[in-house]
């Protein structure tokens, strides 16, 4: 039976696989903006033609796809609803779990908001060429702003926690 208690531990902050997991999860939101990885990106701005039509449809689908998918205000409700209870569970009661939870998804539904608005100013200017470029190297470089944020945050919250839970390792 002790063994069954230990293999469920909620210590998220102690477990290794919560760091990759984050890492895993950051990474892929900041090289990935609206259907574009960074090397599409990048091929387009120095080959033009081709590559960059290939761009602008890809984005172009990706954007409205976005936008069909998000689903407004069910979605928003279901969002306000699991991020407020891992955050009451997490910081009021002191589960580690949801507050482990809670510093992962919290950051990506602003991430997911950056993306619907780009999506949106892209659709609605029919960008394209060095306009599309500028606007999702922006949407890229404010990926990344948050991702260091979240991933500094979580860091200093999860060593503190660490500290705290069991601080000489016995």
């Amino acid at each position: 039976m002790n063994s069954l208690i230990e293999l469920i531990d909620t210590r998220s902050f102690a477990s290794l696989w919560y760091w990759l997991l984050l890492a895993l999860v950051w990474t892929g939101a900041a090289n990935w903006g609206l259907g574009a990885p960074v090397d599409m990106l990048l091929r387009a701005r120095r080959l033009g033609g081709g590559a960059q039509d290939e761009l602008e449809t890809s984005v172009a689908i990706q954007s409205r796809r976005q936008i069909r998918l998000a689903g407004g205000p069910v979605t928003l409700g279901v969002l306000a609803f699991v991020s407020t209870m891992l955050a009451l569970l997490g910081f009021l009661y002191g589960w580690e779990l949801g507050q482990a939870v809670f510093l992962l998804i919290f950051p990506l539904i602003l991430v997911r908001y950056m993306a619907l608005r780009t999506a949106h100013r892209i659709l609605r200017g029919n960008l394209q060429g060095d306009a599309l470029h500028d606007v999702i190297g922006a949407h890229r470089f404010r990926v990344q702003v948050l991702s260091v944020i979240a991933l500094f945050a979580t860091a200093l919250f999860g060593m503190y926690q660490n500290l705290v839970s069991n601080p000489f390792g016995g």
